[in-house]
């Protein structure tokens, strides 16, 4: 027959206890029902509301695998273009060496490199419900917005083709009967000067209100050619939008917007550390030394060294 030592009888001992007790908490607290929650002293999450599935719903209940980040936060942590945006995105990029104007969207590694016009990206980019067919039109300043939701995909069920990587969904901050708005002014080094404003409210009780939203950033080059003396690395963005909202009925709302913007930028150039003579046939320009514009990329450049 076995014998349990003393140690190991006060082990069982203890354990009996504590089960016991464990027990006795969890019944006490099945039978009164205590809610923490609605004590204040306790931390608790956000409410954020998301339309992920076309619906209102929370993002803690929401059944998708998507983040959301606010717009007050946007403007707070200065997020101005959606490669800003990747910085609070996990398994997600939107950088583009040639210029934020044409994000290279990539989530969960799934993306391409090529932003020419008739591209279809893997991520589908959508603007208060509009999808943007073009890498160009996503490449937009991001202002006066209610939020940012990223989907990861694929979401083909909701959002149709083109989200097999996945779907950025921005929306605008709608107009409202209250009077609101907002205004920030930011310089930096180069030059740049950032304008960020939003104005609104109701032009009619209850029945017709308007917001306007305006954006301008300009910035100096940062990259100079020796050769021509210009350089790249500029920005200058404009762009407004304007929307009216009209309450029909109580349970009827509509909504006309109006968006305008323009982007003049430069993207910074490769830096030519030495030089070696080469020439090639190919169509493009291939002169170092001499101006000159084309609508193709160069496959080779004649170079001298100096």
């Amino acid at each position: 027959m076995h014998k349990l030592n003393p140690i190991t009888k006060s082990l069982w001992l203890a354990l009996a206890l504590t089960g016991g007790t464990f027990s006795q908490d969890l019944l006490a607290a099945e039978t009164t029902g205590t809610d923490t929650t609605g004590n204040s002293s306790e931390p608790a999450l956000k409410t954020v509301t998301v339309t992920a599935q076309h619906r209102e719903e929370t993002l803690q209940e929401v059944p998708v695998a998507v983040s959301a980040v606010q717009g007050t936060s946007l403007v707070t942590d200065g997020v101005r273009n959606m490669g800003d945006i990747t910085t609070f995105i996990p398994n997600a990029s939107a950088k583009n060496p040639d210029g934020d104007g044409r994000p290279r969207w990539y989530i969960r590694g799934l993306g391409t490199g090529d932003t020419g016009a008739a591209t279809v990206f893997p991520v589908g980019i959508y603007a208060d419900d509009v999808y943007l067919n073009a890498p160009i039109a996503g490449g937009g300043p991001l202002f006066d917005l209610e939020r940012i939701e990223i989907l990861r995909g694929p979401q083909g069920t909701l959002y149709g083709k083109n989200t097999t990587a996945g779907a950025v969904n921005v929306i605008s901050k709608k107009p409202t009967f209250d009077t609101d708005g907002y205004g920030t002014l930011g310089i930096g080094s180069k030059s740049e000067r950032i304008l960020n404003g939003a104005i609104g409210g109701a032009l009619v009780d209850d029945r017709l209100a308007a917001r306007l939203s305006l954006y301008s950033e300009e910035r100096d080059g940062f990259q100079k050619n020796l050769t021509d003396d210009h350089t790249y690395g500029d920005v200058d963005k404009k762009a407004v939008r304007l929307q009216f909202l009209a309450r029909l009925n109580p349970d009827l709302d509509a909504l006309l917007k109006i968006h305008a913007r323009n982007t003049r930028a430069t993207a910074a150039t490769a830096r030519c550390r030495w030089a070696v003579t080469t020439t090639s046939a190919t169509s493009g320009p291939t002169d170092a030394t001499s101006p000159s514009t084309s609508t193709r990329m160069p496959s080779s450049i004649t170079t001298v060294r100096p």
